[in-house]
């Protein structure tokens, strides 16, 4: 899952959102995550149910493209660029 780009490429895209994603537990792919304490109240939440994903409403899906417009509208990127590969350009 794209935890970087994750508006752009989960939340526009199929509308849906994670709801209760434990406090102090940063908001990154789980095996970047370094302290085994916080994985594992994270899939501790899952498990439980506190933490789960839910489809956005009718009002929160406008809202998203909305803002989505917006950004678009000011030039400003949703998702965070890629490096360019070391081989670009180069004959294959």
């Amino acid at each position: 899952m794209s935890y970087v780009n994750f508006v752009a490429d989960i939340v526009e895209k199929y509308y849906i959102k994670i709801i209760d994603w434990p406090a102090g537990t940063p908001f990154i792919k789980p095996a970047d995550i370094g302290d085994i304490n916080e994985l594992r109240r994270l899939v501790t939440a899952f498990k439980t149910g506190t933490a789960y994903w839910r489809p956005l409403t009718r009002r929160e899906r406008k809202q998203v493209d909305i803002e989505a417009k917006a950004r678009k509208e000011a030039g400003i990127q949703a998702k965070k660029s890629r490096a360019k590969r070391s081989d670009a350009g180069m004959k294959r």
